[in-house]
């Protein structure tokens, strides 16, 4: 298997072909469990998981598996279960490594990438359309082996992603791909096994009308961990790359993805191959491109369509579908891997699960793109999140004020026409501002009767803030109301003993015509004395 390699050497970052970590002496966390579970499973597969979590890696799996390459498995729990006489051919599309924001360029290079296929299968150049090409092909490798065939498509949707900002392009994409993957099934009799890949997860009214066979593994707990590293992955193959670095520090930051699952967390593979090659705690997954889509999402239909999913509980529905003329905030931040399902409820023959935010390195990033997204000036965002983080930990009610007060004084006009009345754009932009800066923050947390708007809390000082909107005249009353409920539906009360005296109750009341703080009033519940 290679020659022998030491230290950092070992560790497969960006290489997604199965072959080359096997044969290269790379460590390899073994997913053929997965694999063998896929190929026993129904006859048409689909997988979303976010970018960089090892889909690319399992679909070449699936290749070198189907095709029998025997010594690549060796040692790995399909070996002993799986048989090495009777291999199926295999066509696999790939669309990953273009732009298809072009009209244009999508039919262009899947006529490519099929010429190629067909070149080196010796089956003949097809002259027609690429779904009748592909059917071809399919039907010709059936014949010659005498096996039915195995067709793997990576990163089905990229055409369609690749050109959201650009309707006419992206319905164009969408067409051809149903017609494509229609193709898959008029050729059922001759396929063994198909499986696809990819990150958004569009309806099959959109896109998969013709092909409305395939079963949707999303979300199926049996393969919750087929992309990504659990705790047990990482302790049993790089235990000694992880010497010397914090494993708590290491969860709080990186793990905490979960799909079926909610009680098997995950880590995303190339952000762990990166810090245990760097030694850096960095992020490093989150910085290697942030969908335009989803900055251009907060710019249409402002800060709280994104910002107020972290804690909330969403339909299953809500999950599974992502279309082109009506994106879906929760359905795009959770295929986008910016939520994770953290409980989930049954509700008759459906589900609710309740969102986070995955991990720290998630929950800063976000939080500044979003708090950047509704600023004038993208600086304000990290001083004013350093001053936030001081003004919380250091228990100051008044500094805690002044730095609210400049954030909603830089709000961006374009950002502000989306306030109005609404107290959630506020709640909004404060969380996001905090997040950015690290102090932690819990946004609608629920006690015995209701849930805060939102809560501050480090340097063993807690506020939990309940905001109102009213006009001047009201404010006085509406300031004391807000107070009042934090206190008397005991939103505070879960704190008392942990906190005690510096357990700051504010009420927060913005004056939706000048969109800032008109009254902020703020007491110590549990202490002898007021604020």
């Amino acid at each position: 298997m290679g020659m022998p390699r030491t230290g950092r050497e070992v560790l497969p970052t960006g290489i997604q072909t199965f072959k080359d970590i096997r044969e290269g002496g790379y460590r390899y966390v073994d997913k053929t469990p997965f694999a063998l579970l896929a190929t026993r499973d129904d006859r048409h597969l689909f997988l979303s998981r976010p970018r960089r979590f090892g889909k690319s890696l399992f679909l070449d799996t699936l290749k070198e598996l189907y095709e029998c390459r025997e010594h690549l498995f060796q040692g790995l729990a399909v070996h002993d279960r799986w048989d090495w006489s009777a291999p199926h051919p295999v066509v696999r599309l790939n669309f990953a490594g273009e732009d298809y924001g072009l009209g244009g360029s999508l039919q262009k290079e899947a006529a490519a990438m099929l010429a190629d296929i067909e070149e080196e299968a010796e089956t003949g150049l097809g002259a027609a359309g690429v779904p009748h090409r592909f059917a071809r092909l399919v039907g010709t490798l059936r014949r010659r082996s005498g096996r039915r065939v195995v067709v793997l498509v990576d990163e089905y949707d990229k055409p369609i992603l690749d050109a959201l900002g650009n309707r006419e392009v992206a319905d164009a994409n969408r067409r051809f791909l149903r017609g494509l993957y229609g193709a898959i099934k008029a050729c059922d009799a001759h396929i063994e096994k198909s499986f696809v890949t990819g990150i958004a997860r569009f309806p099959r009214t959109s896109l998969f009308s013709a092909a409305n066979q395939f079963t949707d593994l999303s979300l199926d707990p049996r393969y919750n961990a087929v992309c990504g590293f659990t705790d047990h992955d990482l302790d049993a193959v790089f235990a000694r790359e992880l010497h010397g670095l914090d494993r708590e520090e290491l969860r709080r930051c990186y793990n905490g993805y979960a799909w079926g699952d909610p009680m098997e967390t995950l880590y995303n593979p190339y952000e762990m191959l990166r810090v245990m090659g760097s030694r850096e705690i960095e992020s490093h997954w989150f910085e290697t491109g942030t969908p335009d889509h989803l900055a251009q999402l907060v710019a249409e239909r402002g800060l709280t369509a994104v910002g107020e999913l972290d804690g909330t509980w969403i339909e299953r529905e809500r999950l599974s579908d992502f279309d082109v003329g009506a994106i879906d905030p929760a359905a795009l931040l959770f295929q986008s891997g910016y939520l994770t399902i953290r409980e989930r409820k049954r509700e008759g023959m459906s589900s609710r699960y309740r969102m986070e935010y995955p991990n720290v390195e998630v929950r800063e990033n976000l939080g500044r793109l979003l708090a950047n997204a509704a600023m004038s000036n993208r600086r304000q965002t990290r001083t004013l999140g350093s001053l936030l983080r001081d003004a919380v930990e250091r228990g100051d009610e008044r500094e805690l004020e002044a730095v609210l007060r400049s954030l909603y004084a830089g709000v961006a006009h374009q950002q502000a026409r989306h306030a109005g009345r609404y107290e959630g754009f506020y709640v909004a932009l404060a969380k996001a501002v905090a997040d950015s800066s690290g102090v932690p923050t819990l946004a609608e947390e629920s006690s015995a009767r209701g849930s805060a708007d939102l809560v501050l809390h480090g340097g063993g000082n807690v506020f939990v803030l309940e905001f109102k909107t009213a006009a001047s005249d009201r404010a006085d009353a509406e300031v004391e109301a807000a107070w009042n409920q934090a206190h008397d539906k005991g939103y505070a009360l879960k704190y008392a003993a942990q906190f005690k005296e510096r357990a700051v109750v504010v009420g927060v009341v913005v004056d939706p015509a000048e969109r800032n703080i008109s009254r902020f009033l703020c007491r110590r519940p549990f202490a002898a004395r007021g604020c």
